[in-house]
């Protein structure tokens, strides 16, 4: 019986996505249409379909049909028979929204709350699609920059203080770190005339502003003039990431990825408060219900060699659904480490091919694969591949 089946992600055309940083990482053609995501996995907003027997078939209903096979007993306790962890490429060429996650037990009270009060499961005004959490990192595979996380409050001050003019009143309230939520919350629910007034004299001020603070705020600025987002931004850290080095998403962290190219692993869950920088649904006020006012430079994971091989990395979280192994394969057989629980593989570059006691798939760039758990695999070829994998035991 085999244990390893082709898959077909889907796509995923936001405004923001880049028409071109997946398509030429992947070797795709490229079109005027923005790429925003790829989705690997059974969520129900965008699921991924398996060859059986020499034809697609939808992969929930594939798990469905033999969860033990698939997904196993620690995964099915937990979530049913459904895949824990979600697998995505992003492809950013403007900021996403403004946002936190939200853990496990706001999520199910949220999820149950728009459903008590009739909002649609697919409305664009809801917040909750799902009752499950949000845990996510991103790997980058070029360059990128994101907002993460609320920084020292002191440089928060000094910040203020250089724009000056209407945001010296909000200053006093920066030497209370627990009192981060609320001010988020507070600038993002002033009148529009008033979130301009402070926006545009944060990108008049920027060249006071620190270099990178001062580049992303400005570019936020100049994109949302009538949103204070971009005044939220200062709160903020400003990280980047070089290839190869991810970034770990709590539920609560308050952030907003601006640019480049990266891989993602996350909670099989498409829950987003929002609170600005965007032209969707926003909910201010839940957004700062599931805030973290957690204060300092956010860690930046470095990978970790698997059995000292460097072409054999992996990236570790506290987070049992996000884990990612990534493996260079450059024409030298090598197995991977034995999975816990399902995996889903994915292949950026060249081909590899995957191989297990009972099945082999040939994959190209933008190709991916399901495992079930305990799976032993083999990889070949020359490529780039990815491993997500659930450590539910």
């Amino acid at each position: 019986m085999t244990d390893l089946v082709l898959v077909r992600g889907g796509i995923q055309r936001y405004a923001w996505g880049s028409p071109s940083l997946i398509p030429n990482y992947f070797g795709w053609p490229v079109t005027n249409e923005p790429v925003a995501e790829l989705w690997i996995g059974d969520h129900p907003a965008l699921p991924s379909t398996a060859m059986v027997n020499g034809r697609w078939v939808s992969l929930p209903d594939l798990i469905a049909d033999e969860p033990d096979r698939w997904v196993g007993t620690a995964v099915f306790d937990r979530y049913g028979p459904h895949l824990p962890m979600l697998l995505k490429v992003l492809g950013i060429a403007s900021p996403l929204s403004l946002q936190a996650h939200p853990t496990r037990a706001q999520a199910v009270e949220g999820f149950a709350r728009e459903d008590a009060l009739g909002i649609d499961r697919s409305s664009p005004e809801r917040s909750y699609r799902d009752d499950r959490a949000k845990p996510e990192m991103i790997c980058a595979l070029t360059s990128m920059e994101a907002l993460c996380g609320f920084r020292d409050p002191t440089e928060s001050q000094e910040m203020f203080a250089a724009v000056g003019g209407p945001l010296l009143p909000f200053i006093e309230r920066l030497a209370f770190p627990a009192e981060l939520p609320g001010l988020v919350g507070d600038l993002l629910s002033l009148d529009r005339s008033h979130q301009q007034q402070l926006t545009a004299a944060v990108g008049e001020q920027r060249a006071k502003l620190p270099w990178a603070s001062g580049a992303v705020i400005g570019q936020l600025a100049d994109e949302y003039p009538d949103d204070a987002g971009a005044v939220v931004a200062l709160l903020l850290n400003v990280i980047s990431l070089a290839p190869g080095q991810a970034l770990y998403l709590p539920a609560g962290n308050l952030h907003a990825y601006l640019s480049g190219l990266g891989v993602e692993v996350m909670g099989s869950s498409d829950n987003v408060l929002r609170g600005g920088l965007t032209p969707k649904h926003v909910d201010v006020p839940e957004l700062v219900r599931t805030l973290v006012p957690t204060v300092g430079p956010w860690p930046i994971i470095s990978p970790e060699t698997i059995e000292n091989v460097d072409q054999l990395v992996r990236y570790r979280t506290p987070s049992p659904e996000v884990e990612l192994i990534r493996a260079v394969v450059d024409h030298v057989e090598r197995d991977l480490p034995s999975s816990v629980g399902p995996t889903l593989f994915l292949v950026t570059k060249g081909q590899v091919d995957v191989s297990t006691t009972g099945a082999i798939v040939s994959l190209r760039a933008g190709d991916a694969a399901l495992g079930g758990p305990g799976l032993v695999a083999r990889v070949r070829g020359a490529g780039e591949l990815w491993r997500a994998e659930s450590r539910f035991t």
